[in-house]
């Protein structure tokens, strides 16, 4: 098994599910015939039982042969979306370190984004909305994340530098904004990673010409 074999099968146990698309530009977007390297090389780890192809999709989606995934689960959804979310950031800027759904439970609170990472110089927990969810449900985790802030763990977390701070809360995807009431952290809802990118630019020319403008800082 060559390195970028190994790399695809820690990418789809990252990621949960990952599907043929995802995979090709994560490792094959380089090459003259990207889809069919990415098709020949999955078919491969396949056939040798690393990975299993799920039909019900497509085009497939690929889970680890070891997977207790519901083949046609509300989950698949979700890990997609993370992933599409993941390599829309990865067009702007690098991201440097990741987690998929990581379970963080410190000083008694217990958070658990979509996607934590160090992206354009922030940290960020990332939570990905493919349905819409109710004022309560948002309100929950705003207020887990804001008991994090005022715990002080928040600097326990992992990919911290030397200077502790805490993540940037971003909510993406379907029902944004909420009206929520947020007192402690920085929180922004957007439709897209693209709407994020330009909401930015336009902050950044509006400081430049001494404006007013709304409060987002990335990079």
């Amino acid at each position: 098994m060559n390195e970028r074999q190994k790399e695809i099968i820690k990418a789809v146990e990252q990621f949960r599910a990952l599907s043929r698309v995802h995979i090709e530009k994560m490792f094959f977007s380089h090459t003259k015939n990207s889809k069919n390297n990415a098709n020949n090389t999955l078919n491969k780890l396949v056939a040798r039982g690393y990975l299993v192809a799920n039909k019900h999709f497509q085009p497939y989606v690929y889970h680890s042969a070891d997977s207790n995934i519901k083949k046609q689960g509300q989950k698949i959804s979700q890990y997609l979306d993370i992933a599409d979310t993941f390599l829309s950031m990865k067009q702007y800027a690098e991201i440097k370190y990741f987690d998929v759904e990581p379970r963080f439970k410190l000083g008694g609170v217990e958070v658990r984004p979509d996607l934590y990472c160090r992206w354009k110089g922030n940290l960020w927990f990332v939570e990905c909305q493919n349905s819409r969810f109710s004022i309560k449900q948002i309100e929950d985790k705003i207020e887990r994340y804001e008991r994090l802030f005022l715990s002080d763990q928040y600097k326990e977390l992992p990919f911290q530098t030397d200077k502790k701070v805490m993540a940037l809360v971003l909510i993406l995807g379907e029902g944004v904004p909420y009206t929520i009431n947020v007192k402690h952290i920085s929180v922004l809802q957007v439709k897209s990673i693209n709407e994020l990118i330009e909401r930015s630019k336009v902050t950044q020319s509006n400081r430049s010409e001494g404006c007013e403008s709304v409060k987002i800082k990335i990079g």
